[in-house]
């Protein structure tokens, strides 16, 4: 009798431990930033900060992060054939580089219908 009734105290336990584990959800995050890229961590929608490149570990709950491209970019405009004033014909090609240099800190809000959903600034957001 002592060694059933034992035996289902810990069943029980088990039980509870593994309800409550499901209950709860993931309560460890782990980002890891490639070189070249910022991490933005919001946590629940607010912005808390900037991760740099490297692994990062948060313990908690509905946290999310965006990752930023830092890195120089170039985008060539394609040649454009251009009259002068005096009917000489010209072609025109252009390249912009550019980087982000400040990076942003709050997600846009869009109203669509009676519900109000979320924008990231990124492509590369992952939501945890």
């Amino acid at each position: 009798m002592n060694d059933s009734f034992t035996f289902l105290i810990i069943v029980t336990a088990m039980l509870i431990v593994t309800v409550a584990l499901l209950k709860i959800g993931k309560v460890r995050y782990v980002y890891i930033v490639p070189e070249g890229y910022a991490g933005l961590l919001y946590h629940k929608g607010k912005f808390v900060e900037t991760l740099g490149a490297g692994r990062h570990v948060r313990w908690g709950r509905f946290f999310s992060t965006c990752l930023q491209d830092l890195r120089k970019a170039a985008l060539l405009v394609a040649g454009q054939d251009v009259l002068t004033a005096d009917n000489v014909g010209l072609k025109l090609s252009l390249i912009v580089s550019y980087q982000v240099t400040t990076r942003p800190r709050l997600r846009t809000k869009r109203r669509t219908g009676r519900a109000t959903s979320t924008t990231l600034p990124s492509s590369r957001c992952a939501r945890s």
